[in-house]
Formats: structure tokens, C-alpha cells, sequence
């Protein structure tokens, strides 16, 4: 069964990695790609936080944290190579962003996952579904952006999209917690500032 999803996994990704848009659509796909990495997320909840939104900083803070360390330890036992590195089909992909050189195993696809939990967090600390329809759009440009630079199968980005969901609930459950801890820095930064 495996090996038929790997086949399927194959075609498709040399399918998509292989149109040519040109240079412009090149461009924007590479632009699509990093808006699901951790560092545009990362600069996001600074930014809220100097904007006085410490609450969504670090609830959404909270959630790249709990990607960052499940998805290292998914990645240590799921070593799927990338398909620019897969020996059967890497003299048919290209890759496309320089950027990707050194990524490591493939599956789930994190910069998927990190714009899943993120866009959803966002959607139920504003209650507005209008986002939940924002996040589906993207996720289809940052999905087939990955798949288009070569950087993931197909199930990379399924899996992503469901690992996102997944982290989402366990950081909706943390909540209080990190809620609790925030509340904990704060007092210690401005007991420390007034001193």
C-alpha cells in the first residue's frame, strides 16, 4: 500500500514541479511558500506584542512553539527524503528556491502546518469564520507552492493540513496555561522595569 501512495506521490509532484509559469509566477510561489515558514509568524507576534496584543502574541507564540518541538520529534521518526532528494525521480525535479537546499526529512510538510495552526488561531481568538475561508485560500497556494518548488509530495501537504488541525486543538486546550505563563512575564517584566 505504501509503495502505491509513494507512486501516486511521485507522479504528482514531477506533474506539478514540472509546469512553467515563468519568472513572475516563479516569484510569487516562492513569496507563497515563505508566508507558511515560522519566521513571518515569529515577526508577527513580536509585532503584536509591541502593538499591546499580548494575548494573541502568545497564544499564537504558544502554538509555533508546540509545532516547533512535535514536528522535530514527527520529523526524527518519519525521515521521508524531499522529492529533490529522492534518488528514483531528483533528476526530474527542479527546485526552485535556493532557500531549500538544506531542508531536511519531508514529511509533514511544516510550512504548511505552521500556516494551518496560525490562520485557525487566529480565526478562533477573533471568532470570524471569514478567516477560516482565508486560511483554505492560502493554504492552497502555500500547499501547491511547496509541491510546485519541489520541496513536498502531495501527503506532505495533506498531512500538513492535518497536523495543523490537530495542534490546533491541543493549543486551544493549553490556552489557560499559556495565558497563565503570560501573565507570569508580564508582571516579571514590568516589576523589573519600574525597578
Amino acid at each position: 500500500m505504501f509503495e502505491r501512495i509513494q507512486k501516486w506521490d511521485e507522479s504528482w509532484v514531477i506533474r506539478i514541479n514540472q509546469k512553467k509559469f515563468g519568472a513572475i509566477i516563479n516569484n510569487i510561489f516562492i513569496y507563497c511558500t515563505h508566508v507558511g515558514s515560522v519566521i513571518p509568524w515569529g515577526i508577527s507576534c513580536l509585532i503584536l506584542f509591541l502593538l499591546h496584543q499580548g494575548t494573541l502574541a502568545a497564544i499564537l507564540a504558544s502554538g509555533l512553539v508546540q509545532f516547533g518541538i512535535i514536528q522535530f520529534i514527527v520529523k526524527l521518526f518519519i525521515r521521508r527524503k524531499r522529492p529533490y532528494k529522492n534518488e528514483k525521480i531528483k533528476d526530474q525535479i527542479e527546485l526552485r528556491d535556493f532557500l531549500l537546499r538544506n531542508g531536511g526529512p519531508s514529511l509533514p510538510s511544516g510550512h504548511v502546518t505552521a500556516f494551518t495552526i496560525q490562520m485557525l488561531l487566529c480565526a478562533y481568538y477573533f471568532n470570524n469564520y471569514y478567516i477560516i475561508f482565508l486560511a483554505v485560500i492560502g493554504l492552497v497556494f502555500v500547499g501547491y507552492s511547496r509541491m510546485y518548488l519541489g520541496a513536498h509530495y502531495p501527503t506532505d501537504v495533506i498531512f500538513g493540513v492535518f497536523f495543523g488541525i490537530a495542534l490546533l486543538y491541543v493549543t486551544i486546550a493549553l490556552i489557560p496555561t499559556t495565558l497563565f505563563v503570560w501573565e507570569q512575564i508580564k508582571t516579571t517584566l514590568f516589576a523589573t522595569a519600574v525597578l
